[in-house]
């Protein structure tokens, strides 16, 4: 199941939205590609529209999807496995994006921290995807 979360920023008149969309659960599957493609482009599609509908009034939208980054919850999913069944599933992780590893938590707070800054105060409607280039590597 995918999660979804909302960010707020209210500065003044300037209110900023994130859709938060978790990458691995649906925008990279490789059981049902086509469900979370569906989702991921729906994410998209709203993203655009939700931004065109309240630019006029200052609103940005965007939407943030993170890949796979070594968080508790991606510890949980090791913390069972054999050293040699934990060897294989981070080779399987690093071998899915073009950065060959997982990333850290504040490489995706950071985007998160430049899309909430006056640095992107001209950003809106844009998917950013901070996943290690995940999305497009194909094998």
């Amino acid at each position: 199941m995918t999660k979804s979360k909302l960010l707020w920023k209210v500065i003044g008149l300037e209110i900023l939205v994130i859709f938060w969309f978790l990458v691995n659960g649906a925008y990279v599957s490789m059981t049902h590609p086509t469900t979370h493609y569906l989702q991921f482009l729906g994410i998209v599609a709203l993203t655009k529209s939700v931004a065109q509908e309240y630019g006029h009034q200052n609103i940005r939208i965007n939407s943030f999807c993170p890949g796979a980054f070594r968080t508790p919850m991606l510890e949980e999913r090791f913390s069972d496995l054999s050293s040699e069944e934990k060897a294989k599933l981070n080779e399987s992780y690093q071998k899915l994006n073009a950065l060959g590893r997982i990333g850290d938590p504040l490489e995706a707070a950071k985007a998160v921290k430049w899309l909430l800054s006056d640095d992107a105060s001209f950003v809106t409607g844009q998917n950013i995807i901070v996943d290690g280039g995940i999305g497009f590597r194909f094998e």
